[in-house]
């Protein structure tokens, strides 16, 4: 288990390259090692049996779009939602990869987010606003107007009936989604977030601060993920360990909290008390974090893909070859999705 924070340095140990820029999903339940099959349970994975010298089964590959911001799975497990920096969001099948969808939102888009019953998609794009699209017809709900400039992240509630927003405005809002009003505004330092997400229980809103220059040493201000309490708006904490800009966080079912930074640093604190618990360093900047729904596992994307079991941080698999840029698992927990930030990207599933 995880004791006293510490750094690592990357591992050295790492899987062979999945390949071009591109979407993948990858199978937790089987990995291709060297050139046969071996199928593992996620017991087995977890006991270490998943050999990093290999690299996942590919299950499907298509097209896919321009620079892969932020990318979503359904909790029913039937979707696929990727965000992009081409004014579209595409909706894919997980089962196959077919193109449900592609949704013209008018603008770049930063952060997606399904809502509890995946009949929704909440979209954040460079306008300020949010939109919430139908996702069994790509027709629009609901546009959500009350930031000023680009929102970079979006959450449901665990309960489905709040949506929270983060903007480079330096606000989060918190909003009565259906009946498309602001609940409150909270606010902490005068920097920008970048991303935002709810405690399990649902009764703290984290965000991710993400200054968008860098912060004088005068103002005696380390950036972290500040802690709101959702009923109240009042500020409870900042998780600060001088990281640099947050680029991602995410949130386990048993109440962990990941961030990832741009110098590179992966972080994982208890959101209860914020206890720091463990410190890594990656090689490269952390742009995407993931928890597994199920068991404990984190993907982390920074440059190449690496899954690591949460308790011991050991590498149960890598993926290089290409920049990634956004992951997330699959509700099961036995599928992650992953792609680039590039020019263009395909999908594979693996």
């Amino acid at each position: 288990m995880l004791g006293t924070p510490c750094i690592l340095g990357q591992s050295k140990d790492y899987a062979t390259s999945i390949g071009a820029n591109c979407m993948n999903i990858i199978s937790l339940v089987s990995l291709r090692v060297l050139h046969r099959t071996t199928l593992f349970s996620i017991l087995g994975l977890l006991a270490g049996a998943a050999s990093s010298q290999g690299s996942p089964d590919i299950v499907w590959n298509l097209g896919g779009h321009t620079n892969i911001t932020s990318m979503a799975y359904s909790p029913d497990g039937n979707l696929i939602a990727t965000s992009g920096r081409d004014m579209t969001v595409k909706l894919w099948r997980a089962s196959d990869g077919a193109l449900l969808r592609s949704i013209g939102a008018g603008y770049d888009n930063y952060s997606v987010a399904f809502s509890r019953d995946s009949q929704f998609v909440a979209i954040g794009d460079n306008s300020g606003a949010i939109k919430i699209w139908n996702s069994s017809d790509g027709s629009l709900y609901r546009t959500l107007s009350g930031h000023r400039t680009i929102v970079r992240g979006v959450a449901f509630s665990p309960g489905g009936g709040m949506l929270a927003s983060a903007s480079d405005d330096q606000t989060v809002i918190l909003w009565d989604w259906q009946a498309g009003s602001p609940i409150r505004t909270l606010t902490a330092n005068p920097v920008s977030f970048g991303n935002v997400a709810f405690s399990p229980d649902g009764t703290k809103v984290l965000a991710g601060e993400h200054p968008l220059q860098p912060v004088p040493a005068t103002n005696n201000h380390s950036i972290g993920v500040q802690v709101w309490t959702v009923s109240t708006g009042n500020w409870i904490r900042t998780l600060a360990q001088q990281s640099g800009p947050i680029n991602t966080i995410a949130v386990s079912s048993d109440g962990l909290l990941a961030t990832g930074s741009q110098n590179r640093r992966v972080s994982l604190w208890r959101i209860d008390d914020g206890t720091l618990l463990h410190i890594a360093q990656e090689a490269y900047q952390v742009d995407s974090v993931a928890f597994s729904p199920n068991a404990p596992l984190l993907a982390i994307a920074a440059n190449q893909l690496t899954v690591r079991a949460v308790n011991d941080w050991s590498v149960q698999f890598q993926a290089t070859g290409i920049q990634y840029f956004a992951c997330t698992f699959a509700p099961n927990g036995r599928s992650l999705a992953a792609g680039p930030g590039g020019l263009s990207a395909n999908l594979e599933c693996y």
